[in-house]
């Protein structure tokens, strides 16, 4: 059952966060009011009691599954009561979904809902036409939100992704920073096809650079077949459509994660389009056709599943694998090499598209909120270096914000952050400690891409830190990225890493199409024609590629999706990411 608890706020007032969260410029008007606003402030800083107030403000949140204390021993939120003289009433739920429908279906949105992810779809719904969240438009400015605006600098992409198509925004990003480097579950977001490096060199090739050439690469390891397999020479072998994303990619498209037969929206020369509807797919199908009526890919490649895939692969009959990593290949893992990017007869650019550097719908707002400032106030904090670090790991060991149960974090010989229940090994990580302890959950607005860097500050040690430079291919943008010097070559999972970092490190952006914003018909319409249209083109594709329906037919089967509704659809979305588009140009 839901619980719903106090933390009743001591000390620091709103005015001592005024000062920490980044100055304003002063206004002319009496001198002697100021001075005692100055002194106010003072009294406050030093831990005198004041007469003011404390502001209270209702917080909905959830926790992560391994922690099992109760919200209001949340250090984060204590740690907030006290900074800027809140009463903060915390209820936790385990049940995040079923208390969210609650909520909005009583029209009782708390103050903030913290960390509790809500749908683009929800966000139309509850914002633009039920104005149930808070709009946070006019309260993004210099003088209240400077940490936020120098995000929103540094990040435009974030927010433009955080606008509804009215121009609105109910939820705020949470900046991770640049992920190619920082976060390395992002690599299942790049394009990653694998190369076996002894084929290559059996075989007198080179790596292939254009469409044309990587076709003749898998013509002949087929026609020579370097390693002796006979009938179970396969050349290619993919998994989790890493194989057709490569294509696509060849074909021009970025901007989506993973594409199986173009129905998934995708940038192109700088448009938003849906790939299996473009002049394009045809060259992608006849590709295909030419693989499978080769033998250049197996006879049950539209069958296999995963283990099947993955057996084979590690069975070593593959000269080229599409795959999320180079696990099936167990030791052999120094043979196979990440394919670069390549052009096409209809495309001349290497780009892909990695996950983007920011997460959104994880902190909004009740409308009705009596004190939007004040929350402001709070959200800005954690734009802040200072309060990244203090929500991703809370107070340093020996400051006066520890208590007895948060004793802080320290660096050990290492230089690595840690914790005394870390030491003792009760608790594994200082994720899993902080997780326990300091935070209720992950993700929520705010700024985490510099918290690294603010730990060796914070502790007076130098940022020995190695960083890369990468620049944004399509927006121009220097990222300065943390090197992956925790990996080695001496290893499956390291060389990976490495091999497809290497490849792709100078074809990156970070420019990828965000979750879009409908409105309720929109989204009713979409669902009924997304449906139909994904069902029939996953179905017609495969029979072009084995021959069951003849490419003349293929103009014809064009028409088709024209009559099951396809324009239309396209069009909902292409005004739908009008905005976001417009903001990158």
């Amino acid at each position: 059952m839901n619980k719903m608890k106090k933390v009743v706020g001591l000390g620091l007032s709103l005015m001592l966060m005024l000062s920490a969260c980044g100055s304003t410029q002063e206004q002319p008007g009496d001198q002697a009011a100021d001075k005692a606003v100055s002194a106010d402030s003072d009294a406050k800083v030093q831990g005198q009691q004041t007469s003011d107030a404390p502001v209270k403000l209702s917080i909905l949140t959830t926790r992560q599954t391994t922690a099992t204390n109760d919200v209001e021993d949340v250090w984060f939120f204590k740690f907030l009561s006290k900074k800027m003289n809140l009463d903060l009433e915390l209820e936790q739920t385990l049940e995040p979904e079923e208390r969210i429908s609650l909520m909005f279906a009583s029209d009782s949105v708390p103050d903030i809902v913290w960390g509790i992810g809500l749908s683009n779809s929800d966000v139309m719904l509850y914002g633009s036409e039920e104005g149930m969240l808070l709009d946070w438009t006019d309260l993004m400015t210099e003088e209240l939100m400077p940490n936020l605006c120098k995000a929103r600098e540094d990040y435009p992409d974030a927010f433009a992704a955080s606008m509804t198509p009215d121009g609105k925004t109910y939820a705020l990003p949470c900046i991770t920073g640049s992920s190619y480097y920082a976060n390395t579950g992002s690599f299942s977001c790049t394009v990653r096809t694998y190369i076996n490096k002894k084929w290559l060199d059996a075989c007198g090739l080179e790596m292939p650079n254009t469409l044309d050439e990587y076709l003749n690469v898998l013509r002949t390891f087929k026609k020579e077949d370097p390693m002796g397999l006979g009938a179970n020479n396969i050349p290619l072998i993919g998994n989790q459509n890493k194989d057709k994303e490569f294509v696509w990619n060849s074909l021009g498209f970025i901007g989506t994660a993973t594409q199986c037969y173009g129905t998934e929206f995708a940038i192109r020369n700088n448009e938003v389009v849906l790939p299996c509807y473009t002049e394009y797919a045809k060259k992608f199908v006849d590709f295909y056709h030419t693989l499978y009526t080769e033998g250049l890919i197996s006879a049950d490649y539209f069958t296999f599943d995963q283990t099947a895939a993955r057996g084979l692969m590690a069975s070593g009959y593959a000269g080229v694998i599409g795959d999320s990593t180079l696990n099936a290949v167990g030791d052999a893992y120094t043979d196979w090499y990440a394919l670069p990017l390549i052009t096409s007869d209809v495309n001349d650019k290497t780009i892909a598209s990695i996950r983007p550097a920011y997460s959104t719908g994880m902190l909004y707002c009740s409308s009705r909120t009596e004190h939007p400032e004040v929350i402001a106030k709070i959200v800005d904090y954690l734009y802040s270096d200072e309060g990244a670090l203090n929500y991703y790991f809370g107070p340093m060991r020996g400051t006066e914000d520890t208590d007895d149960v948060v004793t802080g974090w320290y660096l050990d010989d290492a230089n690595e952050l840690t914790y005394d229940l870390v030491q003792s090994g009760e608790y594994t990580a200082a994720t899993e400690y902080a997780y326990q302890f300091i935070k209720p959950t992950l993700d929520v607005a705010g700024r985490f891409d510099h918290y690294g860097s603010q730990i060796k500050k914070t502790a007076g040690v130098e940022d020995t830190t190695k960083y890369l430079t990468i620049d944004d291919q399509l927006t121009g943008k220097k990222v300065d990225s943390v090197a992956m010097v925790n990996y080695t070559d001496d290893n499956n999972d390291g060389h990976w890493r490495l091999t497809q970092s290497d490849t792709m490190v100078d074809h990156l952006t970070e420019v990828r199409l965000p979750a879009v914003y409908l409105s309720s018909d929109d989204n009713k319409r979409v669902a009924d024609l997304s449906t139909v249209i994904n069902d029939y083109v996953t179905k017609e594709i495969p029979k072009f590629i084995v021959g069951e329906r003849s490419m003349d037919e293929y103009d014809a089967y064009m028409e088709e999706l024209k009559s099951l509704g396809i324009e239309e659809y396209i069009e909902i979305y292409k005004n739908a990411y009008a905005p976001y588009m417009k903001t990158l140009k």
